[in-house]
């Protein structure tokens, strides 16, 4: 560890952060600190970035464009992981199965389905998810809060990523595609099956 950075004090925590600031608002999500609230929803954040980004949420701002096909990002992140869609690279590859992913958050929540561990829990209630989105959803039981309202039909979703799955029923887009024999997915999950299927098969033969 270098001298200029700084560890986390928690036990069982081994992040390192090189400005004193990173430190703080990595300790804040330790005590569930968040100062930021949205003025629209009821959803709060640690750092003024984070609100920053969740308001384009509701102002349907999306300044990250791709090259490539008409698809726009409200957030970096997603706009790198969705340029992979076109490049077919998935560089985060899963030690217990076959599953391979774009980003390295998707590859750690997924790692949860073989450990069973449940780290994001519902203050509400006190029951634990394995994925951040997951956890988003199940609030809706106590808040009733849908923010994402699909223009075609109406329906409503507590979260952007449910919100863009099931707007893909309207376009057809199906942007996962299977290395292996170039089948299309509209969902990740069902790509992950259909890769399931690839690796049993070469089991039997090989």
């Amino acid at each position: 560890m270098g001298s200029n950075t700084m560890k986390c004090p928690r036990a069982k925590c081994d992040r390192v952060f090189a400005s004193r600031k990173s430190l703080q608002d990595h300790l804040c999500r330790h005590d569930g600190m968040k100062g930021f609230p949205c003025f629209v929803c009821a959803m709060k954040f640690v750092t003024l970035a984070e609100l920053t980004v969740h308001l384009r949420v509701h102002s349907g701002e999306k300044p990250y464009k791709c090259p490539i096909c008409s698809a726009s990002f409200s957030q970096k992140g997603n706009y790198s992981t969705h340029l992979r869609v076109h490049s077919g690279e998935s560089p985060f590859a899963c030690q217990e199965c076959p599953a391979t992913f774009k980003n390295k958050s998707n590859l750690n929540e997924h790692r949860r389905c073989h450990t069973g561990e449940k780290p994001y829990v519902c203050e509400a209630c006190g029951k634990g998810f394995s994925q951040t989105g997951s956890l988003a959803a199940h609030k809706t039981i106590h808040t009733g809060i849908k923010p994402f309202k699909c223009d075609d039909c109406g329906k409503g979703f507590s979260t952007s990523s449910s919100f863009t799955i099931h707007k893909r029923v309207h376009t057809g887009s199906k942007p996962y595609v299977c290395t292996e024999c170039e089948r299309c997915f509209s969902q990740k999950t069902s790509l992950h099956r259909h890769e399931k299927s690839h690796a049993r098969q070469k089991e039997l033969i090989g």
